[in-house]
């Protein structure tokens, strides 16, 4: 019998096994995986920059351009309501109000060629209220860290 203090094979396979396991469980936990709506959250607020961004005392131009920020808009709240959790339902509901009423407002000073003082005033009320609703969705997905 030798007295050998290597360990046998079985035993070296075990723990290597036990060693993997724990790897992986340390892994998933605590990493920097967020959830996907932070993605969608992320490009949302891009295009939401961009629609607040558009400059209203230019005149006619900028509002119909402001068609392409709200389809982009559009498309990624699809994307955000898919990758959601339930506690983000109504946030969003509020945020798509808001989104409509916006819209309402452009389509309604495209129709016209200058932009009157009462549209001006009801475009800019809506955006208010579309940047009162998106800051309210942030809040509601702080794993996001949306606001860095």
């Amino acid at each position: 019998m030798t007295n050998d203090l290597r360990p046998s094979g079985r035993w070296t396979a075990v723990a290597f096994a036990v060693l993997c396991a724990l790897a992986l469980a340390a892994a998933g936990c605590g990493g920097d995986d967020k959830p996907a709506v932070c993605d969608d959250l992320e490009q949302l607020s891009s295009d939401i920059d961009e629609l607040q961004g558009i400059d209203l005392t230019a005149g006619a131009g900028p509002i119909a351009d402001a068609d392409a920020s709200l389809e982009s808009i559009t498309t990624d709240l699809e994307d955000v309501k898919t990758d959601a959790e339930a506690e983000l339902s109504e946030p969003i509901a509020a945020l798509e109000t808001s989104l409509d009423e916006v819209s309402t407002e452009f389509d309604t000073a495209k129709a016209d060629d200058d932009l009157s003082s009462t549209e001006a005033q009801g475009l800019l009320d809506s955006l208010a209220s579309v940047s009162t609703s998106w800051e309210a969705l942030k809040a509601a997905a702080p794993d996001c860290d949306l606001d860095e």
